[in-house]
């Protein structure tokens, strides 16, 4: 064989037995790390505390303390049913004592898990324990029988046959219990079939007890399996926490902690299905490493972790602390972690997107605004003329803040809204350049009006497309509103914007002015309808001075209405000054909420009575 070929021959083998031996050392470690995790959740369950766990490979040492010798028996067999063969015991007893071969009462402790069964203690022979082995044989399906116990060779006391023969009949019952019989009683730790047949369980057993046994009961109901097994938590929007807890302990500490960062209260679900027993101390210092990058979100999914930062964090910094996070974590737990790029500001995205401004009117009336304006105060100002125009309640509205339009830019936008309240439905599509309007006009000639209003409005150099269909409006009444919906949309309109007036005057502020427009367009709807505007007033002063107050108020207000000179019904304006409290007058706040405009749908032949809507005066 020449060199070269075995040189590569030897480093081949070489390299076949390094990957060999690390995917063996992987997967030894895996063994070991669930053997002890189902080691220390088994201990947990059967309230043993005192033992510890070694795993070396596929060999499992116990060691610790036991209380006594038959705790120590007792250790050996769980541990047994989980590891098997590979288990080696190091146990001792604290406060060893001697056994007597001759001992006055019998006793025995029943281990039933699923097929297995373990019997501990001391047990008759004979007639004495036949009872108990013909029990065992009726078990349905192969049962496996560990019996350690050491033979009663004394009397049998009164009692022990009855409580052998109930404790018998108790395993049929349940596949998980430990059922301890002693002379005339049998003490029960179970764990019930589900949460919901804990309290049958209990019901059972109680009604099967014979009357010379007594009976202690433990049942607990089973753990739920959590799959997967997780923990989440946003500083965005800490509400929607998701946290899973080994055990109540557990899930303790993890909430007192979160407390301690400030975090609102979440509660942790309790069940079994971690990837490692270190579950808690893994979800602590995940979120201790959230908290030092000051926000940002975490995700433990089973053994994978996802961390993302707060978008702007520094790159060198975020390093530092997840490199420490990654190595104080369990090897069984992988970490990702990112930072989330920098959204671009509003006005990068305003670049992007093009100018355009875009109004749409349906035909039930309802009227759909988007595109660009200037800043929050053009918004404001937009909105409340458009409103004017349509009605309040009738606008929607999205816009997006562009400092960057052209010049008479806000002026098309008025003049389009303009143009839009003469249709009767229709569509604007406006750019720096262009001007396009489609729709259904109620008179003759619709594009020779709109021209002459765009004209005065744009100039005759600034293009424009129209396309307009005539459609005459129904005359007979049909297709207005019914006077309780307009009743409806003015108490909308006073809820949310008091008409406001000058302290112990009758003069309107000039803020109330859009709010009275907006009543007045309403008004304009429900012409056979006949309203009241009804003024009134809290309880201080003369009586006399506040009815006379709240008669020139509601007349302000009404004198308003008519100054828009739109076609109306029957409006009328009457003071009822203190006479009619809502609230209580020896309040601030009471006194606030008496002080108010009442609009009132009034009694007539064609539709319900008397509908009325207010406005407090602050």
């Amino acid at each position: 064989m020449r060199l070269p070929a075995l040189i590569f021959a030897v480093t081949c083998l070489i390299s076949g037995t390094i990957l060999a031996w690390v995917i063996a050392s992987k997967t030894i470690s895996w063994v070991e790390i669930s053997q002890i995790a189902e080691l220390d959740q088994s201990m947990y369950a059967g309230g043993i505390n005192w033992m510890k766990f070694d795993a070396d490979g596929f060999v499992v040492t116990i060691s610790g303390e036991a209380p006594d010798k038959q705790q120590q028996q007792r250790g050996f067999q769980i541990a047994s049913m989980i590891v098997g063969e590979g288990l080696t015991d190091t146990t001792t007893v604290a406060s060893p004592v001697e056994l007597a071969q001759q001992l006055i009462q019998p006793m025995v402790e029943i281990m039933r898990n699923g097929t297995d069964i373990s019997l501990l203690g001391r047990l008759p022979t004979g007639a004495g324990r036949a009872v108990l082995d013909a029990g065992i044989a009726a078990l349905i399906g192969d049962v496996d029988v560990m019996d350690i116990s050491a033979p009663h060779t004394g009397g049998l006391p009164e009692g022990w046959q009855s409580a052998l023969d109930f404790g018998t009949r108790i395993l049929s019952q349940t596949d998980q219990a430990i059922v301890t019989v002693t002379p005339g009683l049998v003490v029960v730790e179970a764990v019930a079939g589900s949460a919901n047949w804990q309290d049958g369980l209990q019901e059972l057993l109680e009604n099967m007890r014979p009357p010379d046994v007594m009976l202690k009961i433990n049942i607990a109901a089973p753990r739920q399996i959590i799959s997967p097994f997780r923990f989440s938590v946003d500083f965005e929007n800490p509400s929607s926490a998701v946290c899973s807890a080994q055990n109540e302990t557990e899930a303790k500490l993890i909430l007192e902690r979160s407390q301690t960062l400030a975090m609102p209260d979440f509660a942790c679900k309790i069940g079994i299905g971690a990837p490692s027993v270190d579950w808690g101390n893994v979800v602590i210092r995940s979120f201790e490493t959230l908290i030092s990058l000051g926000a940002g979100s975490i995700s433990i999914e089973d053994s994978d972790i996802s961390i993302i930062g707060p978008v702007g964090t520094n790159a060198d910094e975020f390093s530092i602390y997840i490199d420490a996070l990654r190595e104080q974590l369990p090897d069984v737990y992988s970490l990702d972690a990112t930072i989330p790029p920098t959204p671009p500001s509003p006005a990068q995205i305003a670049a992007i997107l093009p100018i355009e401004f875009l109004a749409m009117l349906s035909d039930e009336g309802i009227v759909t605004l988007s595109g660009a304006v200037r800043d929050d105060l053009t918004s404001d100002v937009v909105m409340r003329y458009a409103e004017a125009k349509f009605g309040y309640n009738l606008v929607e509205a999205e816009f997006s803040r562009r400092p960057d339009l052209p010049v008479g830019w806000q002026k098309r936008v008025f003049a389009v809204i303009e143009a839009l309240a003469l249709l009767e439905s229709g569509n604007v599509n406006m750019t720096p350049e262009t001007l396009e309007i489609t729709g259904v006009a109620s008179f003759e000639s619709p594009e020779a009006e709109l021209e002459k209003l765009l004209e005065a409005a744009l100039g005759d150099r600034f293009q424009y497309a129209l396309s307009l269909d005539y459609q005459p409006r129904d005359e007979t009444g049909q297709d207005r509103l019914d006077p309780r919906i307009c009743a409806a949309r003015i108490t909308t309109i006073l809820t949310d914007n008091q008409i406001s007036f000058a302290p112990s005057s009758a003069t309107i502020e000039e803020s109330s002015k859009p709010t009275i427009e907006a009543i007045a367009a309403i008004l304009t709807n429900c012409r056979d309808a006949e309203f009241e505007i009804a003024g009134h007033t809290d309880s201080q002063g003369r009586e006399e001075m506040n009815l006379a107050l709240s008669q020139s108020r509601a007349d302000a207000v009404l004198d308003s209405i008519l100054a828009q000179n739109l076609l109306l019904g029957v409006v009328k304006a009457i003071g009822y000054g203190e006479s009619e409290p809502i609230a209580d007058n020896q309040t601030e706040e009471g006194r606030a909420a008496n002080r108010r405009i009442v609009v009132k749908l009034m009694r007539n032949t064609e539709h319900e009575p008397e509908e009325e809507t207010s406005d407090e005066q602050n």
